[in-house]
């Protein structure tokens, strides 16, 4: 097997925490090569968390990604204890619960938003008034209301572990691991021109256990993402039905961005579809946004979060690959 690049963080005499889906043998013997203690979650379970929270679970055998990634931040926790004198009376078991249930944003994030507010013209100034949580169990949903899930997952793997958890959330009871109740998903895709665009949008068209209605195309606002037309095209090269997409390309200076359009066409299609099904079960619809970390500062913008954004001159060296942001001016210039 070829060596993963993110070996390059491997440094002699620094531990470093593997999990369960990567090239154990390869990059343990790259370990070992550069001097990089090397580790597991259960190494740290087993050796130096006994009879914590969570000690006794097998990452290898928790099927969602969530809590995959949860299982590892509390081994790192595990390890910085091991490696840093005085950590262990600092950082306490309840302070690594507090801080592993805690998730930032974009991982799988559940809302419920107002349809009719979701233009980004009327919720300047950091208005959250169109979100609300999921209601609770037992509580009927607005109808008004249109669930949306956003999940950075960008690869071929991460929307199998996305799929997997809207399977088990929306996938219909008894259908290849479903337990919730078959509702119909509608996606705002956005990627980067160096993913497997094609595998990606067959992987999420022919998802077994799951209703896909729908693929709105969109691009990022970055140097590295896909036109809208060059992932149709993509998807027409695999086969796929061109009826099960729409492009949402990006629009003239002053105009809302490919991503905001999308999401907003997404969120009203969906809505007008939940109406016309009104009173069956299962047929609100859901919006999934995914597919790069890129596009999400512009979705959450557009339902209605007060989103930090990069300057024009980040914007422009991010994704190029240069050493510094030097590169780009001539000497003497800022």
């Amino acid at each position: 097997l070829d060596l993963p690049s993110q070996a390059g963080i491997m440094k002699a005499g620094v531990p470093v925490l593997v999990g369960p889906r990567a090239p154990q043998q390869v990059l343990r013997a790259h370990a070992a090569r550069v001097g990089s203690p090397y580790f597991t979650p259960q190494d740290v379970y087993g050796q130096f968390m006994q009879g914590e929270q969570g000690g006794a679970q097998d990452s290898e055998g928790l099927e969602d990604f969530d809590a995959e990634n949860a299982h590892l931040a509390r081994a790192a926790l595990g390890l910085l204890r091991l490696e840093v004198p005085g950590m262990r009376d600092r950082l306490t078991s309840d302070h690594i619960d507090r801080g592993v249930a805690s998730r930032p944003p974009c991982r799988y994030q559940v809302l419920r938003v107002d349809p009719q507010t979701t233009k980004r013209d009327d919720l300047q100034g950091g208005d959250t008034s169109n979100i609300s949580p999921q209601p609770a169990q037992g509580q009927e949903s607005d109808p008004r209301r249109v669930e949306v899930v956003l999940d950075v997952g960008h690869n071929p793997p991460a929307l199998t572990q996305l799929l997997a958890k809207l399977r088990r959330s929306y996938g219909a009871q008894g259908e290849q691991g479903g337990t919730g109740d078959g509702r119909p998903l509608r996606f705002v895709l956005g990627m980067s021109r160096d993913k497997d665009m094609g595998d990606c949008m067959a992987q999420i068209l022919t998802a077994p256990g799951l209703k896909v209605q729908h693929i709105h195309l969109v691009e990022a606002e970055h140097p590295r993402a896909a036109s809208p037309s060059s992932m149709l095209a993509r998807a027409l090269e695999m086969g796929l039905p061109e009826a099960a997409f729409t492009a949402h390309e990006s629009g003239a200076g002053g105009e809302a961005s490919s991503v905001s359009r999308g999401v907003q066409a997404a969120v009203r299609e969906a809505s007008a579809k939940s109406a016309s099904g009104a009173g069956q079960e299962g047929e609100e619809e859901v919006v999934v946004v995914c597919g790069s970390v890129f596009i999400m500062a512009d979705a959450r913008e557009t339902l209605g979060f007060d989103e930090p954004k990069d300057s024009d001159v980040i914007v422009e060296v991010a994704g190029q690959h240069l050493k510094n942001t030097q590169e780009l001016f001539p000497s003497g210039q800022k």
